[in-house]
């Protein structure tokens, strides 16, 4: 059965409403979109290839098989404990977006983050033995998405700072100038309807006296 607009907006809101690293969404959009080049994809793109999996080298090296049912791929999901959440939502009748779709539907948000991350993780591996002929442990993998995900949320921390104290008007105290001196303060607003800029002008001495106060405008020419 078909899904409608709405139904479909809603399964891919589940990805991209994952506070994870761009890359890693950009990922799981690849592959429920089938774009990752899986060996089976490629024989079928006309390329002269094997289809095992360059991990296990089993037969059938697909999305579905790269990310669960690879040897390597099930130690990991063991590893980080989300092997029993993800096959109680899998089926095995289902495509490979549909299946993700329902995995993030049943986890928790937490889980929801470590799931991509390790998605993400397993795809590094399998390019790094593709490029590199580099053979990662499941524990290196497990790594190295939790390493991504503890710098993507302190980088969001730094980013956006939660502020320690709000500053209101009360809090606004003007001070006045030292002995024999003045004190300029000047504020402008940009009032668009008017194409111009205002600009305020308030001097005062060292008792606080206005010496002078002075609103100018001038024209933006555009």
């Amino acid at each position: 059965m078909s899904l409608s607009p709405i139904q479909r907006l809603r399964t891919w809101n589940c990805v991209w409403s994952l506070k994870l690293p761009p890359k890693v969404k950009n990922l799981l959009w690849r592959a429920c979109r089938n774009c990752l080049p899986m060996r089976i994809r490629l024989q079928a793109k006309g390329v002269q290839c094997t289809d095992r999996c360059v991990v296990c080298d089993e037969f059938g090296e697909d999305n579905a098989h790269m990310f669960f049912m690879c040897s390597k791929s099930m130690r990991c999901w063991q590893r980080i404990g989300l092997w029993s959440p993800l096959m109680a939502a899998f089926d095995t009748n289902a495509s490979f977006p549909t299946n993700v779709f329902s995995i993030l539907q049943d986890l928790d948000q937490q889980q929801k983050y470590i799931f991509g991350v390790t998605l993400w993780s397993i795809w590094k591996h399998q390019n790094n033995k593709v490029w590199n002929n580099v053979t990662e442990t499941a524990q290196a993998i497990c790594d190295r998405a939790g390493s991504l995900l503890i710098s993507w949320r302190n980088a969001r921390i730094i980013r956006h700072p939660i502020p320690q104290h709000s500053i209101t008007p009360n809090d606004l105290k003007w001070i006045k100038p030292s002995s024999n001196r003045f004190k300029c303060n000047v504020d402008a607003s940009f009032p668009q309807a008017f194409n111009r800029v205002d600009i305020g002008v308030c001097i005062r001495d060292d008792e606080g006296r206005f010496m002078k106060n002075q609103n100018l405008f001038c024209v933006c020419l555009s």
